[in-house]
């Protein structure tokens, strides 16, 4: 027996989409009630291509990202891996300031080294840019290792 597809049984094709959902909370030492804001955002994709991930070493000379297969893109997220302890800056050490400053990340255009994002440890840098190549990374003061997922168009 033939087999059929949805579309030929009448049924609508179904489309990948890309769902974000990010809730923001801050709290202050004065405010017993912490404060949320909450960003959702959900795309249809124009195709069915996996995402592309990788690990990527980061030092401090720039490197551009890795993006992989994917010529179309409709989403970036660098996820800055490294496990440094957040501690209070109140009550840091100079060994974990030093720990932080190492494995910060720093992401800029090759258009316009003046304006960098800083990626902090454990911390992560959505978007999507227009000229993707065009994007570096580096880690000024050390290095560590990123999480680059590129979501096709």
């Amino acid at each position: 027996m033939e087999q059929q597809t949805e579309e030929q049984e009448g049924q609508p094709r179904q489309f990948s989409r890309l769902t974000i959902a990010e809730t923001l909370y801050h709290q202050s030492n004065s405010d017993d009630n912490p404060s949320s804001v909450v960003a959702q955002h959900c795309q249809f994709l124009e195709t069915d291509e996996q995402l592309w991930q990788r690990r990527q070493k980061i030092g401090k000379e720039p490197t551009n990202l890795d993006i992989g297969w994917i010529e179309d893109w409709s989403c970036l997220l660098i996820i800055n891996s490294s496990m440094v302890p957040n501690v209070p800056p109140a009550i840091r050490t100079p060994e974990d300031t030093q720990r932080i400053e190492e494995s910060t990340v720093c992401l800029y255009s090759v258009k316009d080294k003046s304006q960098q994002w800083k990626i902090l440890p454990g911390d992560s840098f959505r978007g999507c840019p227009t000229d993707i190549e065009s994007l570096y990374l580096h880690c000024p003061n050390g290095s560590t290792t990123v999480k680059i997922v590129v979501v096709p168009k």
